[in-house]
């Protein structure tokens, strides 16, 4: 699976699905405090809303990765036509490549929901379930900024870091707003 993506997406393409998928999930649960009740099905419901919507996501930057593909290609043709003196280049087509780039991006949102949704399937309070989550997201984006930190060349603890306290500060002002 990993040279699958590795083949179709550089390291920062793949860090950035998986943290616009974990921002997507951390959203989604921080603004589901108020929609959490008492009732042992609420869990449940949220984690079937938090992957439908990582799901969605998914679709929408596999399509953004399929409408980028072409465009760079285009480009690319129209610079190789000005250079040769080719006149207009071909139309630009739809490669495989193209469709297996989006299932990569796609791949990327939706496992990074995983974790986050583990919780809610084990825990049966919700609310502590929710907060489990919570913790285990922004554990999480302390990983993807320590991997971002090593492929950037950067300090790979501070960006870590950097990367949680943002995840923090975003908890911290959900729970603040009632969330």
């Amino acid at each position: 699976m990993f040279s699958f993506l590795r083949r179709y997406l550089d390291a920062g393409e793949r860090l950035g699905e998986v943290l616009f998928g974990l921002i997507m999930v951390l959203t989604f649960t921080l603004t589901a405090r108020e929609v959490l009740g008492d009732e042992p099905e609420s869990g449940r419901h949220l984690l079937i809303a938090a992957l439908g919507c990582n799901i969605a996501w998914g679709i929408i930057d596999g399509g953004m990765y399929i409408m980028n593909a072409m465009l760079n290609r285009a480009h690319e043709a129209r610079a190789q036509a000005a250079l040769t003196g080719g006149g207009a280049p071909d139309q630009t087509r739809l490669h495989i490549d193209d469709f297996k780039g989006a299932v990569a991006c796609f791949s990327l949102v939706v496992i990074g929901t995983i974790p986050a949704a583990v919780p809610f399937v084990v825990i049966d309070d919700a609310y502590v379930a929710l907060r489990v989550s919570n913790t285990i997201l922004v554990g999480m984006l302390f990983m993807v900024g320590y991997s971002w930190g090593r492929h950037a060349n950067a300090n790979r603890w501070a960006s870590g870091l950097i990367f949680m306290f943002a995840g923090i500060s975003c908890v911290a002002v959900a729970i603040a707003l009632g969330g």
